[in-house]
C-alpha cells in the first residue's frame, strides 16, 4: 500500500501546532477574543490619555494618542494574524521540554498503511491503528495531519511523498479508508 519513512523536525511540530491553532474552533474563537480585548485596551488607553488633557492641548494629544494606539493595535494584530505569537509560545514550550529531556514528538518515524490498519513505528513505540480511529484529515502547505482527537494527531510531512501524484493518491486512499471527506 503506502509506506513513509521520515524525520520530524521542530519546524514540523511548530507548523502542526500553528495550523491547528488557526483551523480549530477554539483557536478561531481565541483569535476573535484577542482582537476584541486588544481593541478595548487600545480604546481605553486612548480615553485615559485624553482625560487628563488641558483643553488647549486636546487636539495635539488626541492626534499623538491616536497614532500610538493605532501603532500598538497594528503591531498586536500583526503578531496574532501572522502567528508570530503562536510560534514564539510553541518554541518556548519545545525549549522547556528539551530541558526536561523529552521532545513532544518522535523524530524518526515510519508510517505504513495496510489494507485494514496502519502502523506507526518510532524509536520508542509501535502503534497499530484501525482507519476508523481517524477523526479528521487536514492538508496544509507543509504536511498532512491525521487527527485522532481534538488536538492529537500524526504529522505526515509533504516531503515524505515522492510526487504530487503519490500525495493525491494517498489523500484519496486515506479518505476512503477513514470514511472522511477532504478538508
Amino acid at each position: 500500500m503506502f509506506e513513509f519513512k521520515f524525520t520530524l523536525t521542530e519546524d514540523d511540530y511548530i507548523e502542526f501546532n500553528r495550523f491547528h491553532t488557526r483551523h480549530s474552533p477554539i483557536g478561531k474563537k481565541t483569535r476573535k477574543l484577542s482582537y476584541i480585548i486588544i481593541s478595548v485596551a487600545v480604546l481605553l488607553g486612548l480615553g485615559v490619555g485624553l482625560t487628563d488633557t488641558e483643553p488647549e492641548n486636546l487636539a495635539h494629544n488626541l492626534i499623538v494618542s491616536a497614532i500610538v494606539c493605532v501603532f500598538i493595535f497594528g503591531l498586536a494584530f500583526l503578531f496574532i494574524k501572522v502567528g508570530l505569537f503562536d510560534k514564539a509560545i510553541i518554541k518556548w514550550q519545545i525549549k522547556f521540554m528539551k530541558k526536561g529531556g523529552k521532545l513532544p514528538f518522535e523524530k524518526d518515524n515510519l508510517l505504513r498503511f495496510e489494507e485494514d490498519y496502519f502502523l506507526i513505528e518510532t524509536e520508542n513505540s509501535e502503534t497499530k491503528q484501525k482507519y476508523q480511529t481517524i477523526e479528521n484529515i487536514l492538508v496544509s502547505p507543509y504536511a498532512i495531519y491525521l487527527y485522532f482527537g481534538s488536538v492529537q494527531g500524526y504529522i505526515l510531512p509533504l516531503r515524505a511523498f515522492e510526487s504530487e501524484q503519490q500525495k493525491e493518491e494517498f489523500i484519496t486512499f486515506i479518505n476512503q479508508k477513514g470514511n472522511l471527506e477532504k478538508k
